[in-house]
């Protein structure tokens, strides 16, 4: 499937809180499954099949909870997360990080949520994710495969005790690894360097 049909989901969301919420879209990073698709067909080139996914998850730099107020108000609650809302018609899960929101470092408490969660790791992934031009000429970032797998890694030991989605989804990853001889190469730069 041509990249353009994968992003169209991603780019609808992104236009809607782009035109809709005035969404900074360089602030988005889109992680969880639409980043796994970005980079096991498009950095990776594979054909192998993927779990599907019926949401899209946005990662969100802000600088204050307003801005995630901002972001969210104008949408529908749906699920029972306290992060997911109706977007375009798509369930969107918004992970909001920043220095200014997280206490600690690495979780946050939307108010709609009303508990911790960790965005763990989301500044330094931010930080070095690659930017994606969506097919609206929207720009957001979308993670490394090093990113990708830290965040993984996170997500894995919150919920590998009821899920293992994360699971599946860090072999996929170790597949990139294994059948991309630059990263295999890099691999062994850095144990050597060790």
């Amino acid at each position: 499937m041509p990249e353009g049909d994968r992003l169209a989901v991603v780019d609808a969301v992104v236009t809607e809180l782009v035109e809709g919420a005035g969404v900074v879209s360089e602030k988005l990073m889109v992680i969880g499954a639409e980043a796994r698709d970005h980079l096991h067909h498009d950095v990776f080139a594979s054909d192998l099949p993927v779990r599907g996914t019926q949401d899209v998850d946005v990662a969100l730099a802000i600088d204050s909870w307003t801005d995630y107020e901002r972001a969210t108000s104008g949408y529908s609650p749906t699920g029972a997360n306290g992060v997911r809302y109706l977007v375009a018609e798509i369930p969107v899960d918004f992970m909001p990080f920043c220095d200014a929101v997280e206490e600690p470092d690495g979780v946050v408490v939307p108010a709609s949520r009303r508990e911790e969660m960790s965005v763990f790791g989301f500044q330094d992934v931010f930080a070095d994710a690659a930017e994606l031009v969506l097919p609206s000429g929207y720009r957001v970032r979308v993670p490394s495969a090093p990113g990708y797998v830290a965040l993984k890694l996170r997500a894995w030991v919150d919920r590998s005790s009821y899920d293992d989605k994360d699971a599946r989804d860090l072999a996929l990853a170790v597949e990139w690894y294994c059948s991309s001889p630059e990263m295999v190469n890099e691999l062994w730069d850095e144990v050597e360097d060790a």
